[in-house]
């Protein structure tokens, strides 16, 4: 009588986390991209400095120190307000006009030998392990990034929190992060 074939052994449970990114979720996304990115932060900071010094420099000797430390918050509040109002309207066209098949809907995280596996309903993209540069979590999402500006967002409560911490710790072992 002849033995069946061995059974391979488990190696571990496969750390996969499931979850769906909706408009409401790009719409975070483009909001808190100015608090991830230190590149965009200083070009901020840099054209308020330059526009506060534009509208106020010339007015330095002419105007009493109280009106011209006026004119300076006034301004500098003015200009923080536009530019959140422009973020605010570039984030809801951004968010809500565009289709974004493959990005709204379900997406499925999965680590493998190879690297990190993205899966949606349009495409299955492999993310090689160097390829993952940081990891980190704001806003109540994780964002993963596979470049520098490239990232995927995931809602932390969409996801169980003991599946994502798992998975994530997981993630950092094989990436240093």
């Amino acid at each position: 009588m002849s033995t069946p074939p061995p059974i391979p052994p488990v190696i571990g449970p496969i750390a996969t986390i499931t979850y769906d990114l909706t408009r409401g979720d790009l719409f975070v996304n483009s909001l808190t991209v100015l608090f991830r990115n230190r590149i965009l932060q200083v070009i901020v900071f840099g054209m308020l400095l330059f526009n506060g010094c534009v509208v106020v420099m010339p007015k330095v000797g002419k105007i009493p120190t109280g009106q011209l430390w006026f004119e300076v918050a006034f301004w500098f509040i003015l200009m923080i307000g536009i530019f959140v109002a422009l973020q605010l309207f570039v984030a809801l066209a951004l968010a809500f006009v565009q289709k974004h098949q493959g990005v709204v809907g379900q997406h499925t995280l999965e680590i493998t030998e190879q690297g990190l596996v993205e899966r949606t309903a349009f495409n299955d993209t492999l993310h090689k392990w160097p390829s993952i540069c940081r990891i980190c979590s704001q806003f109540g999402y994780v964002f993963i990034y596979v470049s520098d500006t490239n990232s995927h967002q995931v809602p932390v409560r969409r996801v169980n929190e003991g599946q994502l911490e798992f998975f994530l710790t997981a993630l950092r072992a094989r990436t240093q992060n």
